[in-house]
């Protein structure tokens, strides 16, 4: 199972095992990928746009990653942009299908 934040874990438990189903069948759809993260950092500079952080691919892209020193530190940062967009997701799907079943 992943690691999901305290508030993710706890609606879990309270639903039933279609929900819970449900919940991470949809999660699993939508979640990045660390290594694709790394590809798209290595190859096209894309790692940003990849979990949608817009301004900051374009800051990038216009400093020239710093002349270079941000494109290096992103390298170690990576797993944590992803994981980091991975944990929002999962409280804004927790969050979608509260309101779409009407669970508290």
């Amino acid at each position: 199972m992943a690691n999901f934040p305290l508030i993710v874990e706890n609606k879990l438990s309270l639903m039933d095992i279609n929900d819970q189903y449900a919940f991470m069948e949809e999660y699993n759809r939508r979640k990045k990928s660390i290594f694709l993260g790394y590809l798209l950092l290595l190859f096209f500079g894309w790692h940003y746009a990849y979990v949608k952080k817009w301004g900051s691919q374009l800051l990038c892209f216009v400093t020239l990653w710093g002349l270079l020193l941000w494109w290096i530190i992103d390298w170690f940062r990576v797993p944590s942009i992803i994981r980091r967009y991975n944990k929002d997701l999962s409280i804004k799907i927790m969050t979608e299908m509260s309101l779409i079943y009407n669970t508290n």
